[in-house]
Order: structure tokens, then sequence, then C-alpha cells
């Protein structure tokens, strides 16, 4: 538990340090106000634990116990308030039911065959990143979602801190499985989709600027474009962080970026119609070629999780009907250096993926 309140639930709210301290502060007096709050951050604690431990740990059978009890004490109780309350559940139960529907994934000592990002480790992503989302756990997450529509939806939530992680868990959830993210971005949170807008760059960094985001001018969804020029500026700052230069962001200032360009970028509609024109598949590779660097760089999840294997198999198929129907004359930005740029950067992060 102090490991937890001093280190993993402080990096869940993208908060500087001192504000981390009132976040502890907060959750420490939630749990003696609501027993129920208590139950889930021990469930919780216990289940951080069992991440790091090898199953076969003489103290995982003791983990797995003490998570079982403490969550169970913690959704009876909350059943009991729930009926007790009505209206809109408040603070506490959201609070609760958070440490316990996304909780971390299970033990893996395998090593990544790349380079592991330092936003791997932002959030704890590293932590969820294998979570369990099997059908039981997915209802949980439906029947969260319906609660939390009684507050409004996340904007309808009290504290800036509950804001960015359930935003988190909405990311997460909706890259692990390939779907839209149910809820859009948080209003109070908009700050982060023109974030770095003024960065101060180290000559390293002006070098690498001057390259980055060239051969985008093919891209007609302008939200897209958008996204794409944020993700940019997003990795000059990963790359001062990861560089310890003197103006690099801290890591709690890059993971609301990412989390809002990898929220972005799930929210971005593929073509319905399977026989799109020429823009509408040209937008659709770059969409599919930004989740894959994404899922390398800014938002990366476990290889084994399959996520990015089965964005490069999307992107393969949306390549050969690219090049096999569709008309290249309708584009002119396809044409010359830019579209050829382009595909060589689609090219890159395609084949990367498998």
């Amino acid at each position: 538990m102090p490991k937890a309140y001093q280190f993993f639930w402080p990096a869940l709210v993208c908060a500087d340090p001192e504000m981390s301290l009132r976040h502890k502060a907060s959750r420490q007096r939630a749990a003696l106000e609501n027993p129920f709050v208590l139950h889930a951050q021990i469930a919780n604690a216990a289940d951080s634990r069992l991440h790091l431990i090898p199953p076969e740990n003489k103290s995982a059978s003791l983990l797995r116990q003490v998570k079982a009890y403490h969550e169970q004490r913690s959704f009876q109780a909350i059943a009991r308030c729930l009926e007790n309350t009505p209206g809109s559940p408040p603070d506490a139960v959201i609070l609760a039911l958070t440490l316990m529907i996304w909780p971390a994934g299970t033990y893996d000592a395998s090593t990544s065959k790349y380079p592991v990002s330092p936003l791997a480790y932002g959030q704890n992503l590293d932590f969820f990143s294998n979570m369990d989302l099997s059908p039981t756990v997915i209802q949980h997450i439906h029947n969260f979602y319906r609660l939390l529509e009684t507050r409004g939806g996340i904007d309808g939530l009290a504290l800036v801190g509950q804001k960015h992680i359930v935003s988190f868990a909405d990311t997460f959830v909706a890259s692990r499985l390939g779907v839209r993210p149910l809820w859009p971005w948080p209003k109070q949170l908009l700050s982060a989709l023109g974030a770095f807008a003024d960065l101060v760059l180290d000559p390293h960094a002006f070098q690498l600027s001057l390259v980055m985001g060239r051969g985008f001018s093919p891209v007609k969804n302008v939200d897209l474009r958008r996204i794409l020029s944020l993700a940019c500026r997003l990795t000059l700052a990963l790359d001062l962080f990861h560089r310890a230069a003197p103006m690099a962001p801290p890591i709690w200032q890059l993971c609301p970026v990412r989390n809002a360009v990898q929220h972005q970028l799930c929210a971005v509609d593929p073509p319905t119609d399977p026989k799109s024109s020429y823009e509408e598949a040209v937008d659709n590779m770059v969409r599919l070629a930004a989740l894959i660097y994404s899922d390398f760089v800014l938002f990366p999840i476990n290889e084994a999780m399959g996520v990015r294997s089965r964005l490069a198999y999307d992107l393969r198929k949306e390549l050969e009907y690219l090049y096999a129907h569709a008309e290249p004359t309708v584009s002119v930005g396809w044409q010359g250096e830019r579209g050829q740029e382009l595909t060589t950067c689609v090219y890159h992060y395609g084949c990367n993926g498998f």
C-alpha cells in the first residue's frame, strides 16, 4: 500500500509532484471515509504487486486471495451504497470502481525486440498493457460506462485527476479492441490538443523538426492532419525527454498529450464503403500507419496483445486496394516527391508492424 500511495496511483493522474502529494492525501482520506474505497485500494495494490512477481512465487497465491476477498467486499459495499443513494453515483464509488475494473495485467518476463519507449512506463501503461479483457471484464466496463452516463460522462466527473484516469482507461480499451473510444475527449483536458506549440528545441531536436511531418500534404482529412501535427510535436518533446535535454518537458506533461493523440487517432472513422475514393483510402492508410507508430512510440502496448500485427494486416489490405483499384489521377497531392515520402513512411511502419 505505501508504494501504491507514493508511486503507482499518483502517476495515473498526470500531476506535478506537489499536486501528487495532494492526491495521495485525498486518496487516504477517501479510504478512511468509505470502507469500499479502502477495500478497492487493497485489491488494486495486491493486483499491482502480482504484476511484478512470477506466478510460482510463494507470495502470489496469498496476494490473489487478498485481491479476491477485498474486491468482493468492495463490490458488495458499492451495491449497497447505490441502492441507498438515488441519482448519480458519488465520486467515491467512481474511484473504487476505477481501481477494480482496470486492474494491472499479469506478470510478463518477456522483453521487447524493439527499444522500449519511455512512454511505455508513463501512467504505468506497462502495468495495464496485457490486462485480461475477457467478456466478463468487458461487461464490467460497460456497466461502469452506463453508471458514468448518469454523471454526464467523463466531463461530469468533479476531479481533474479522475478525468485523466478514466479517459486514459477509455483510450486503452479502444486501442486494445480496435474500436472508437466511448467518450469524447474531456473538455477540461482540451489544452492537450494544442500542446507543445511553443516547445524550445535544442539543435538536435530542431534538425528533427525540419523533416517531421513531410509528406502529409496528400492527407485530405483535416482532423487527421491536425492529429498528425500534434503527434509530431509530441515526438519532439519525447526526444528532448529521452535525451534529458535542459528544456525537456517532464513525463507527467507528456502523458496527457500522448493520450489525446491516441484517443483522437482511435476516434477517426475508417471508410464505411469498401470501394472508397482514392483520397479516403490514402487517409485511412495514413491513419493505420500513425496507429502503428503510436504503438511503437507513443502508446506502446505489449506486443503479445497483437495490436500492432492487427493494424499492419489492415494496412496491407488498404495498400492492396489502393494500388489495385483506386485512381491516382484524382489526387494531385499524391504525385511527386510528397507522395513518395508518404508511401515510404507507410511501408516502413507497415513492415515493422509484422
